[in-house]
């Protein structure tokens, strides 16, 4: 189906959800229309797309700083790698996925450290889970002063322990 059958068919579990307004803003409909080509790959059943999608509506919810700490990093090492992000936050939107993509490629061969376990504590103070939606995509949809945002406050949360 199309991306624009999808969206009609997910809306109203988003209604229902409380995600979205019947009908939508303009701004929530803008964001389900970027959302929907990438919940239409891990979309099994119509009513998993709230909980899939709800980061974007809602924020990243609630989690602890173990939860941002990858299996091979530290809390501390954590926290400065979160740091980094902070600056390529700040020009993500100047730059294709692509580009994006090697920027922190490039932190984590600077920083010396896996590319997921640069990705991972982002993922997290993005969307609050370790899975999700293609991270590069979500920040384009949140924006990324809202990322940063939210990086601000998973390094508040890492920082409390």
């Amino acid at each position: 189906m199309t991306d624009e059958e999808l969206k009609e068919l997910i809306l109203p579990y988003l209604v229902e959800g409380g995600l979205v307004e019947d009908p939508p803003t303009e701004d929530q409909s803008r964001v389900l229309s970027g959302c929907v080509p990438l919940v239409k790959q891990r979309l099994r059943v119509l009513s998993e797309a709230p909980e899939l999608v709800r980061f974007l509506y809602r924020g990243a919810g609630e989690y602890g700083p173990e939860d941002l700490v990858p299996k091979r990093l530290d809390r501390e090492r954590t926290e400065s790698a979160l740091m980094e992000t902070l600056a390529l936050l700040e020009s993500f939107d100047a730059h294709t996925d692509e580009q994006n993509e090697q920027r922190f490629r490039d932190l984590a061969a600077r920083l010396e450290i896996k590319l997921g376990d640069l990705l991972m504590p982002l993922r997290v103070a993005l969307t609050g889970s370790r899975v999700s939606l293609p991270l590069f995509e979500s920040i384009g949809l949140v924006g990324a002063d809202e990322a940063r945002r939210r990086v601000e406050r998973a390094l508040e949360i890492i920082g409390k322990e």
